[in-house]
């Protein structure tokens, strides 16, 4: 997926009172940078709402494990058959696969194990 326009996704936008602006941050689905009451945030598109309860038990496990998590600034919403949420905005690098830079061995084996 190119990096694609808000207009594309007025309805995610409307459902969170926000008005479309910009193109997506990420090229391979569509991420917004918005002011969501505020606050610096995304705008993205999540698992369907059926898969709620199950994410919600798993995040908190990870929270209650001492895991660091981002949560939701605002309930998920459906629009057009889609499933959109708003998170805090995290600024950081931007991923480019570069192993020296990744934390702990283990993802470099997994990798390696996988080719």
């Amino acid at each position: 997926m190119p990096f694609v326009q808000s207009s594309e996704f007025a309805a995610a936008f409307r459902a969170f009172g926000l008005t479309p602006a910009g193109t997506s941050i990420y090229a391979f689905n569509p991420v917004f940078r918005v002011c969501f009451q505020g606050q610096e945030a995304v705008l993205k598109r999540t698992q369907a709402l059926a898969n709620a309860p199950r994410l919600g038990h798993w995040t908190r496990a990870l929270q209650g494990a001492g895991v660091q998590v981002v949560t939701p600034l605002a309930g998920a919403r459906e629009t057009d058959g889609r499933t959109w949420v708003i998170y805090p905005f995290i600024a950081g690098r931007e991923y480019d696969q570069e192993f020296p830079r990744m934390r702990g061995r283990s993802c470099q084996a997994a990798w390696r194990r996988s080719e």
